[in-house]
């Protein structure tokens, strides 16, 4: 795995965190010529039974079932999601979803189906937050990303390492993802542009 990802120059990344989500972006774009990525947020409403309790392992449980779900929509090819604490101490997940481009180009219906989801598996106490792009960023995660597009990936690259940053893990990185198949054998092969 490489060491030296790009990452947003205003956090401080948990070094395996980087290389772990990239090796997930890696295996996507081994498998897809073009991806759409959306991130959400993920916790509970204040004053429900979950956001009572405020247990990592019952979010980890409502996460690992979302990404069952998500996974068996047509056309999604990935999520990665990692668990932080507020400074009062309650816990929350940030996600990055990955959708075939080559099928989809507008990732707001599965923001809401994935919204729905959420809802279904927390029996109504969770809430999620769509993360959009501010006018001001370099990155915008609503650009299809072609694999030969080195600039693209690296965009999508710096987004993604939001969620390895170091503040708010309590010293240990709790994550979770799909696993992705090994890329097809059909198609044409890929012709590589050095930049």
């Amino acid at each position: 795995m490489q060491k030296h990802y790009p990452h947003l120059k205003k956090i401080t990344p948990n070094d395996f965190l980087l290389n772990l989500i990239n090796h997930h972006l890696n295996q996507i774009l081994a498998c897809h010529s073009k991806i759409l990525a959306f991130r959400m947020d993920f916790d509970y409403q204040r004053g429900t039974n979950r956001f009572i309790r405020n247990s990592s392992a019952e979010i980890q449980d409502d996460l690992r079932e979302l990404t069952q779900a998500i996974m068996n929509l047509p056309g999604v090819t990935g999520i990665f999601w990692v668990l932080e604490w507020t400074s009062e101490g309650a816990v929350h997940a940030h996600a990055i979803f990955y959708l075939n481009a080559q099928e989809h180009q507008k990732s707001f219906p599965f923001i809401l189906q994935t919204g729905e989801l959420w809802h279904q598996i927390t029996h109504g106490e969770g809430k999620y937050q769509r993360c959009r792009p501010n006018e001001y960023h370099q990155d915008n995660i609503n650009n299809i990303v072609e694999y030969h597009n080195n600039e693209a990936i690296d965009s999508l690259r710096r987004i993604a390492s939001y969620l390895t940053k170091e503040d708010q893990k309590n010293g240990y990185p709790i994550w979770g993802c799909n696993e992705v198949p090994p890329p097809a054998r059909q198609g044409r092969p890929r012709k590589y542009i050095s930049s």
